[in-house]
């Protein structure tokens, strides 16, 4: 159920199953979600279709994932990204706590804009999808007569110190590439019932679209019309930041069902 929303009046509309299932392991940046013993994680392997209960030290930490090396000098944004973390946490636990959007200042909604940014290329999935992509291509390249050393020659491949570095300005350049992706949206405070809660995954930042298809490219990105995305703040409550698209189309239907209700209300009883 819709909570609470930022713009035109969407309270208490009902939209079943808008959150989509998110079964991964949990990440340390975010809401904390624990099972009632200390730092223990239910986790659920989708390669190997296992659960298993485990220490978060285990599988939601990983250590100097954002260092590297220029010139020979050790170098790291940990510290940039403590701070963005520390200023979204408050505002996180403020929306948590009153339960309403309306508390949010323009400058916390900006602030909290830069977090998801971050937050959408920061998790582990981003970097392998890239080097995914990357193999897909050298993959092309060998099938047509290149071998490694000749792709290698012609400064293809990256070491790990290279990769860290170009996911780092990835990072780096996030506030300004995409935080206004999250701005624009209507944004709303969605509840879960306490017996289905909501699940954070290895990505924090859940995306849908249940908007027609058209053509033959995908319907997952920050700006594509009807996209839905969810941040859990807690395990009851969700952030919602939806196309505007589909905020018009249940203002539309809401306006038809009113119209109903005045017009012919032996319809809506059927």
């Amino acid at each position: 159920m819709i909570r609470d929303c930022v713009g035109d009046d969407l309270v208490n509309v009902i939209v079943p199953e808008a959150v989509p299932d998110n079964h991964q392991s949990l990440v340390a940046a975010g809401p904390k979600f624990r099972n009632r013993q200390k730092d223990q994680l239910y986790v659920f392997n989708k390669a190997t279709d296992k659960t298993f209960v485990t220490n978060a030290r285990n599988i939601a930490a990983e250590s100097r994932f954002y260092d590297f090396e220029f010139e020979g000098v050790a170098l790291t944004i940990e510290p940039a990204l403590s701070r963005i973390e520390a200023a979204a946490k408050p505002i996180i636990k403020k929306l948590d706590e009153s339960d309403s959007l309306a508390v949010l200042s323009p400058e916390e909604r900006a602030q909290q804009s830069i977090f998801f940014a971050v937050q959408f290329v920061r998790a582990k999935a981003t970097g392998a999808a890239a080097a995914d992509a990357e193999n897909q291509f050298f993959e092309v390249l060998r099938r047509r007569g290149f071998n490694d050393k000749q792709l290698e020659g012609a400064g293809f491949g990256t070491d790990a110190n290279t990769s860290a570095a170009m996911a780092i300005k990835i990072l780096i350049d996030a506030p300004k590439d995409y935080s206004h992706a999250f701005l624009l949206k209507q944004w709303l405070l969605l509840e879960a019932p306490a017996k289905d809660p909501f699940i954070i995954g290895d990505h924090p930042l859940t995306m849908q679209n249940v908007a027609p298809r058209e053509g033959p490219f995908g319907d997952i990105g920050l700006m594509v019309p009807g996209i839905e995305i969810y941040f859990p703040i807690s395990p009851v409550r969700a952030l919602a930041m939806w196309c505007p698209s589909t905020r018009n189309q249940i203002q539309e239907a809401a306006t038809t069902i009113q119209t109903l209700r005045r017009r012919a209300p032996e319809l809506l009883a059927q």
